[in-house]
């Protein structure tokens, strides 16, 4: 059966106040508590809109129609809902925490041998990866379903896994820095080949795997099965592509800090005002390499901890 729903909006008081208390925890530190936090340093911009817009993608996400319509009618609803929050929110909250408010939260030394391991590169990937194959089995991913509270918690694991997988990437800190480059090439193009499990048996599978999903009204003209395969292609486009956008970028940046720019015509412009007989200017396109700059080159090829 096919039918239209109005639009429903769930202002669950457990999720709210979950998102505000994060966003005063946020501004407590960011700005009343700042002077007495070791190394801080006053908050961005950027970093403020990008926290506080990833608040706001999680209240959407977790509260507008499309979470009851994931929860109870589309299968590719549900699926978008888990690229927002791995794709989207976790790289955004990455981009917006500075270094020294998390060292806050590491200080404990338990606490940060765990995290030193949980973001080793090849535990991240694994952790992510195993985790969300074993979030999407049948039994545990309608439990979610059927509880709205562990449907909520399913989305808070997602997130917690997806800021570990983005680590390696964009660490802000110098104590658990990022990849080099061709490490971070290596580990960018592992992770959609990390979810290809699932996607594929959610794609291909010729039978409904969600019972519940299977006994829900039609929306949209969709049937059962190919909500299904939506969902699954959903899933594995999305990983292509948000991880082949940064991939493309990394190994473009990689490529300058080992060779040079790609356009060489203002080095040939420069070369070319230079009189005959002429020391080349230094420091200039095209000129010599000063004392340590190979250096520099072959430690920025190792990739960066980030700035605090």
């Amino acid at each position: 059966m096919t039918r239209a729903i109005e639009p429903i909006w769930i202002f669950d008081p457990v999720l709210i106040g979950m998102l505000i208390t994060t966003g005063v925890i946020f501004a407590l530190m960011g700005w009343v508590l700042r002077d007495r936090i070791e190394g801080s340093k006053p908050l961005t911009r950027f970093q403020i809109y990008m926290f506080y817009g990833a608040l706001v993608i999680s209240f959407l996400i977790e509260a507008s129609p499309l979470h009851d319509i994931a929860e109870r009618f589309l299968f590719s609803a549900h699926m978008v809902q888990h690229l927002l929050l791995s794709y989207v929110v976790a790289p955004m909250f990455l981009a917006s925490i500075p270094a020294w408010m998390i060292r806050v939260v590491l200080k404990p030394k338990p606490i940060a041998a765990v995290f030193r391991v949980v973001t080793t590169p090849l535990v991240a990937f694994f952790l992510f990866s195993i985790g969300m194959q074993i979030w999407h089995l049948p039994w545990i991913y309608e439990a979610a379903l059927r509880d709205p509270y562990m449907h909520h918690s399913q989305h808070v694991v997602f997130l917690i896994l997806s800021l570990i997988a983005w680590w390696p990437i964009m660490s802000p800190m110098k104590e658990f820095p990022r990849m080099g480059r061709p490490g971070q090439l290596i580990y960018l193009m592992a992770l959609p080949i990390g979810q290809y499990v699932a996607s594929a048996l959610l794609t291909f599978t010729q039978v409904s795997i969600y019972e519940m999903y299977a006994q829900a009204p039609r929306l949209y003209g969709l049937s059962v099965y190919d909500d299904q395969v939506i969902g699954g292609i959903i899933m594995k486009l999305g990983s292509f592509i948000t991880f082949g956008i940064p991939l493309i970028v990394i190994f473009f940046r990689w490529y300058t800090e080992t060779n040079g720019p790609l356009y060489r015509g203002g080095a040939a412009k420069a070369k070319a005002a230079v009189p005959a007989g002429a020391d080349a200017p230094t420091g200039a396109a095209g000129s010599v390499p000063a004392a340590g700059s190979a250096a520099q080159t072959n430690a920025a090829t190792q990739g960066s901890g980030g700035s605090d």
